[in-house]
This record gives C-alpha cells, sequence and structure tokens, in this order.
C-alpha cells in the first residue's frame, strides 16, 4: 500500500463511503498478508519507496492474479 491509497482509503472512510468493519479489515492485512502460496508486503512502499515486486516463478496465473488484487 503507498501513501496516495492510504489516503484515498481514509477519505473514504471520513466520507462514509467504506464501512467502519471494511477498513478495519483492509488495515488488518497490513503490513503483511499471507496468502500459504506468496507473503505480500503491503507497507514495502511505504517504508521503502519501492513497489512490492511478484515472483512470478512456480507460481499459477492465477495466483499472480491474486496477488496483484
Amino acid at each position: 500500500m503507498n501513501k496516495d491509497l492510504l489516503i484515498k482509503l481514509l477519505e473514504q472512510f471520513k466520507n462514509n463511503s467504506i464501512s467502519k468493519a471494511e477498513i478495519i479489515e483492509k488495515l488488518s492485512k497490513l503490513p503483511f498478508e499471507d496468502l500459504k502460496f506468496a507473503k505480500i508486503d503491503h507497507h514495502r512502499n511505504l517504508r521503502t519507496g519501492y513497489p512490492e515486486v511478484i515472483f512470478c516463478q512456480g507460481k499459477t496465473d492465477q495466483q499472480i492474479k491474486n496477488i496483484y488484487l
């Protein structure tokens, strides 16, 4: 998650376009989300300024889509 996405999420909450439960669910996955086949570092961009990358070798197309989304 980058700063722009975090700001957008907080603005959505402020404007009541996202519920408290939804924002808690999204924030509870931070900083890491374990998908069993990949561990996503949602805070990498905030910490380092570089986005997360996907190591695709050995992953199915569907797994890669799940990581990206």
